[in-house]
């Protein structure tokens, strides 16, 4: 049997292709505008939670979890230098009230405690109001 010679068929589905695609580009299009905030993605939702829950989520546990030590650790060398003050300070004090005990004698060490005792009781006073 001889091929079938089908060059007249195509041509002619070629010709009413052109023509229907013509008269659909030919016919006002109905154009909608929409302003939209999307949470979730309409496609590639597999793709999307894959970033979200694979990358972005992780990283931002370890930055907040950073950034948690970074305040503990701001708060740890604020308390190291208060308490090296205040030993300081008690190393000074110290060493002046030991000096002052040495060279003003018996009457001056008398003087010495009932100024410290009347501070303390003022400082009782200051605290309790």
């Amino acid at each position: 049997m001889p091929a079938i010679d089908t060059k007249p068929i195509v041509s002619l589905l070629e010709k009413h292709s052109e023509k229907i695609t013509k008269v659909l580009e030919g016919q006002p299009k109905n154009v909608v505008y929409q302003l939209r905030y999307l949470l979730f993605p309409e496609d590639n939702i597999g793709y999307y939670y894959k970033i979200v829950f694979g990358h972005l989520i992780p990283w931002g546990i370890v930055i907040i979890i950073f950034a948690y030590l970074l305040n503990l650790g701001s708060t740890y060398l604020v308390k190291q230098s208060e308490i090296a003050n205040r030993r300081y300070y008690y190393e000074t004090l110290s060493d002046a009230w030991e000096r002052l005990d040495t060279t003003i004698g018996r009457a001056g060490r008398k003087k010495m405690d009932e100024a410290l005792k009347a501070a303390v009781r003022n400082q009782e006073q200051k605290s309790k109001h």
